[in-house]
């Protein structure tokens, strides 16, 4: 039997203490007072405090975030706290498509490892509507973000996938050469240790002796940005990942 402690901090905010790790929700640490705007004439104003002062927490194996759409789940005194406050990060892009807030990444962070959702997933009844990023998107992304590593996902095993590998690896033909460097890809059903560093980059290594490269990123994991979400954008489900020196 697996055993959990939580502690209840405040608004979203946990503390989950399980399997010797200690885990962070959605950290909302600013004092009451403030008055948050969520857009469209909707605000909220914080009346109560978090019952644990963040520098009270200690040591944090990661923090899990939900959304980081408005500040009643991340707020000021709560991202202080992210990994990519203190070292790099580890971006998953999520289903997505090319847009001004996934842009906005680029501008906010310094990602070291970027796991992409691929494959431009489209569907007859929609149109031309795109659901998940195109090879050609996916390299424009890269040349804003700039990350050391990129680890496609996302691809393959689908019928609704229309750019596979061999689609994407035509696209990166095309890229500057040391974007197309940064891609790596993951061998299927093989598990793979990666260690995501702030100063010389990301380690992978695979216990299947399946010979993936060595090379460099950052450590960390953040949430993709908040919307607005662009006309040709259909929502697939959301999820996000922040995590520090796990």
């Amino acid at each position: 039997m697996t055993e959990a402690r939580i502690a209840h901090i405040g608004g979203p905010t946990t503390l989950i203490e399980v399997a010797g790790r200690r885990l962070l929700t959605d950290p909302t640490f600013d004092p009451p007072g403030r008055r948050y705007a969520f857009g469209r004439g909707t605000s909220s104003r914080k009346t109560v405090g978090p019952a644990v002062d963040p520098t009270a927490l200690q040591h944090l194996d990661a923090v899990l975030l939900t959304h980081d759409h408005h500040a009643d789940n991340l707020d000021t005194a709560g991202r202080a706290l992210l990994p990519s406050a203190r070292h790099g990060t580890l971006w998953i892009s999520g289903d997505t498509v090319l847009y001004d807030g996934v842009r906005e990444v680029a501008r906010r962070l310094d990602v070291g490892t970027a796991l992409l959702h691929l494959g431009g997933v489209r569907f007859p009844v929609t149109g031309p509507l795109r659901y998940t990023l195109t090879a050609r998107h996916a390299v424009d992304l890269c040349r804003e973000l700039r990350p050391r590593t990129v680890l496609p996902v996302h691809y393959e095993g689908r019928s609704r996938f229309r750019e596979g590998r061999r689609r994407i690896e035509a696209e990166l033909v095309r890229a500057p050469a040391d974007l197309h460097a940064a891609f790596r890809w993951l061998p299927l059903g093989s598990a793979l240790d990666v260690v995501v560093r702030s100063d010389t980059g990301s380690d992978i290594r695979s216990d299947a002796g399946s010979g993936i490269r060595r090379d460099t990123g950052s450590d960390g994991f953040a949430a993709p940005p908040p919307p607005p979400r662009p006309k040709d954008y259909a929502p697939c489900g959301t999820g996000t990942l922040a995590a520090g020196d796990a």
